[in-house]
């Protein structure tokens, strides 16, 4: 992780603003907030805002929009693939009265 770090704090201008919005699109989008770290990225835009590489609103705008554009993309994965990903795992990786629970949790909200 300290190599990915050290990187985005060697960036500047540009190519600075579009890790800071695509690696938290990325951990929100497609469920791979386990290897694309966003709010390391978030905090990194500051430190850079703060050396004066990027501006903070810049910052702010590129990690907000990058959260959102991938909460975005997520619901709508879930909302076209999310079933019948369910029921391909369900079985193999998740147990079927565990998935029954989690649906009527849902439904009851």
């Amino acid at each position: 992780m300290s190599w990915i770090t050290n990187n985005i704090l060697t960036l500047h201008g540009a190519l600075a603003l579009f890790i800071v919005f695509l690696l938290p699109a990325l951990e929100a989008s497609i469920f791979v907030g386990f290897v694309f770290p966003g709010e390391t990225a978030v905090i990194l835009g500051g430190v850079l805002a703060f050396e004066h590489r990027i501006t903070l609103p810049e910052a702010m705008i590129a990690a907000s929009a990058g959260a959102i554009i991938g909460d975005s993309i997520g619901y709508f994965v879930g909302q076209k693939w999310g079933h019948a990903l369910i029921d391909r795992l369900t079985g193999r990786f998740l147990k079927p009265e565990s998935v029954h629970a989690a649906v009527s949790f849902v439904a009851r909200r």
